[in-house]
C-alpha cells in the first residue's frame, strides 16, 4: 500500500458488477475517486460512475484498500458538472435511507423529481402525468408547475425529460449496478423501496 496522505481520507464504495463484490477506494475527495475508478476499469472518458457510499479511512479495516493518487490529467477530462449532485431537495423525512438497502431512496429528496406536465382532458387544468398520478406527492417539484399555455406551446406535454423512463436511463448511466428496465421498473421498485422504509421506521 502507498504512502497515506497527509489529508483525511474516505473510502469509498464502488458497486462490483452482478455477484462481484464492491470496489473499494481510499481517496482524499470524490474527483480523485472517481477518477482512479474509472482508469481501473478502463472506462471510456467522461463516463462518470459515482460512488455508493462514503466512509472515513480506517486503517484497521481498510488496510488492504487502493488509494488513489491525484491525478489531474485524468479529472480534466471530466466536466465539473459531472460531479454536481442530480438529485436535490430536502432529505428530512428519508435522509437516513441506507443506500445499500435502499439504493434508489437514497437518491431522491423532498421535491427531487421534476414530473412531466400534461392537460387533463376533463377539466382543462395542468397536471402531473399518468405515472406521476399515485406517486407520493412529498417527492414531485410541484412548484414548477407551467401554465397551460405553456404546455399547449410545448406540444401538450411539458418537460419531456421528465418522465420516468428517461430518469431510468440517466440512473443507469451513472448507476450502472441498479440494472433498471425502464420507467415502469424504476417507480415500481421505488416504490416498493419507500413501503419498506415506512414499515422498518415506523
Amino acid at each position: 500500500m502507498r504512502a497515506v496522505c497527509l489529508e483525511p481520507l474516505s473510502v469509498y464504495h464502488f458497486s462490483g458488477e452482478l455477484r462481484k463484490p464492491a470496489v473499494k477506494i481510499a481517496a482524499r475527495d470524490i474527483y480523485s475517486a472517481c477518477a482512479f475508478y474509472a482508469k481501473k476499469m478502463g472506462l471510456a472518458s467522461n463516463h462518470v460512475v459515482k460512488p455508493r457510499c462514503e466512509v472515513p479511512f480506517d486503517p484497521l479495516l481498510h488496510g488492504s484498500v487502493e488509494i488513489a493518487e491525484s491525478d489531474e490529467e485524468a479529472l480534466s477530462e471530466y466536466p465539473e458538472e459531472a460531479f454536481l449532485p442530480r438529485y436535490k431537495g430536502d432529505r428530512t423525512k428519508y435522509g437516513d435511507a441506507d443506500p445499500i438497502e435502499y439504493p434508489l431512496l437514497s437518491l431522491f429528496g423532498r421535491a427531487s423529481i421534476s414530473p412531466e406536465w400534461v392537460i387533463d382532458r376533463r377539466s382543462g387544468k395542468v397536471r402531473p402525468a399518468g405515472e406521476f398520478e399515485s406517486f407520493p406527492k412529498y417527492f414531485l417539484n410541484l412548484k414548477e408547475k407551467p401554465s397551460v399555455d405553456e404546455v399547449i406551446k410545448h406540444g401538450g406535454r411539458y418537460n419531456a425529460d421528465g418522465g420516468l423512463d428517461v430518469a431510468a436511463r440517466t440512473l443507469n448511466d451513472e448507476f450502472p449496478w441498479l440494472h433498471l428496465e425502464d420507467g415502469e421498473d424504476l417507480r415500481n421498485r421505488l416504490l416498493d423501496e419507500i413501503d419498506r422504509y415506512e414499515r422498518n421506521h415506523s
